[in-house]
């Protein structure tokens, strides 16, 4: 369920999503780019993630997608409790990534891509990027 355990020194990644693949490629993008990931196939499980851990999840990652009764928007605003000023990124399979066998989420590189951005505009020491971790995801 969790690719690393949140600790004081790396960033925090609640990565909620459906697809088994996605969610673990993603969780292990962010560990090269210096985050910590938790990972959740369900809405149900990545809210009891976020309620375990309440501030140590600095950054939430939702797919739209996610099967059961709490969805993408509802994570978000649970997040929003816990973090005001930060966003969430929020998956959605774009109409022209349609294929034979459905739709496809966003690549793992643009959504670390995305999150690197929010943290980088955040700007708090403790969510501050190293140059070494993002080389170590563009390589």
């Amino acid at each position: 369920m969790s690719i690393s355990n949140p600790n004081q020194n790396r960033p925090c990644v609640l990565v909620a999503v459906e697809d088994s693949l996605a969610r673990e490629l993603i969780a292990q993008m962010l560990h090269l780019a210096g985050f910590s990931a938790l990972t959740a196939a369900t809405g149900e499980r990545a809210l009891l993630q976020l309620r375990e851990h309440r501030s140590a999840i600095d950054w939430l990652i939702a797919s739209n997608a996610l099967p059961g009764l709490v969805d993408a928007p509802i994570l978000r605003d649970e997040f929003a409790t816990i973090h005001p000023d930060r966003a969430a990124v929020l998956l959605a399979a774009a109409a022209s990534h349609f294929r034979p066998c459905g739709p496809t989420l966003p690549s793992a590189a643009e959504v670390v891509g995305q999150l690197q951005a929010l943290a980088r505009d955040h700007a708090p020491a403790r969510l501050a990027l190293e140059a070494e971790s993002a080389q170590a995801l563009a390589a």
